[in-house]
C-alpha cells in the first residue's frame, strides 16, 4: 500500500464544484455545459478591468506628451510619438488584465504590435479631422496649424460625441471683427509667429451642461486646460499648459 491513499468516492455523494473533484472530475459533456455560464459569471468584471485600463490607457498618453514636452518644449511630434507608444503599453495592460495573458510568444508579439498600431493609427489621425468638425471651410485650413497633441486630444473628445472647432489661430484684427476680447495670456488664440497654435476653441453642439462638464473633464485628464469660453454655454476653450 503506498504511503498516499486516495480515498473512495462515497456512494450517492456528489463532490462540490470548488472541491478538488470537483468540475475537473466532472464528466466532459457537463464542463462544456458549465463553460458559457463560468464565462457569463466572469463577464462584469472584465469589463470593469477593460474600462478602468481603457481610462488609463488615455490618461497615460496624454500626460506623457506634456512631460516631453516639459523637457523638451520644441519636440512636438516626438511627445506625440512618445504618448502614443506609451499608451500602446498601457493598453496592452488593460487588456491583459481583462483577459488575460495568452501564451508566452504572443504576448510578446502583443506587446510589440499594440503600440506599433495605436502609433500609427494616432499619427494618421492628426492628419485630418471631419468636415463637419469645423465651423466655416476657411477654418479647416487653421488645423495643420494646431499642436500635434490638442489634435489628438480632439480625435480622444470624439469618441463621446461630436465637437466643433470654432477657432484655432485668429490675428488680432479678428478679435475686433468678431466683437471678442482681446487676445491676451498664454492661452489666447493669438496666431504664433513660429511654431504651432496651442490652444483651441470648440462648441458641443446639442449637448447639455453634464455632457460638456464630461467634456471639459476628459480634457483635464489628459493633462491639458480647459474652461468655459467667455461664459457661452457648449463652448470651451483648450490649451497646452504654460511653459
Amino acid at each position: 500500500m503506498s504511503a498516499v491513499e486516495e480515498v473512495a468516492p462515497i456512494p450517492g455523494v456528489v463532490p462540490e464544484a470548488g472541491s478538488a473533484r470537483g468540475l475537473d472530475s466532472a464528466p466532459p459533456g457537463r464542463r462544456r455545459s458549465a463553460a458559457p455560464f463560468l464565462a457569463l459569471a466572469r463577464l462584469p468584471g472584465c469589463l470593469v478591468r477593460l474600462g478602468l485600463g481603457l481610462a488609463a490607457t488615455l490618461v497615460v498618453t496624454g500626460r506623457v506628451q506634456l512631460a516631453i514636452l516639459q523637457r523638451y518644449p520644441e519636440a512636438d511630434w516626438m511627445a506625440l510619438a512618445g504618448g502614443l507608444l506609451a499608451g500602446g503599453v498601457a493598453l496592452f495592460g488593460a487588456l491583459a488584465l481583462a483577459f488575460g495573458l495568452p501564451a508566452p510568444r504572443r504576448a510578446l508579439l502583443l506587446m510589440a504590435a499594440v503600440p506599433i498600431l495605436l502609433l500609427a493609427g494616432g499619427c494618421l489621425a492628426v492628419t485630418h479631422f471631419p468636415e463637419a468638425g469645423f465651423r466655416t471651410h476657411e477654418l479647416r485650413g487653421e488645423w495643420e496649424r494646431l499642436h500635434p497633441t490638442l489634435r489628438l486630444s480632439l480625435w480622444i473628445a470624439r469618441l463621446g460625441g461630436d465637437v466643433v472647432l470654432t477657432g484655432v489661430a485668429r490675428a488680432p484684427v479678428e478679435y475686433d471683427s468678431a466683437g471678442l476680447p482681446g487676445p491676451g495670456g498664454p492661452d489666447s488664440l493669438l496666431a504664433p509667429r513660429r511654431g504651432y497654435a496651442r490652444a483651441v476653441d470648440l462648441r458641443t453642439p446639442e449637448a447639455g451642461p453634464l455632457a460638456v462638464w464630461a467634456r471639459q473633464g476628459l480634457f483635464l485628464g489628459l493633462g491639458l486646460k480647459a474652461a468655459p469660453h467667455f461664459g457661452a454655454p457648449g463652448h470651451l476653450r483648450v490649451s497646452l499648459p504654460s511653459r
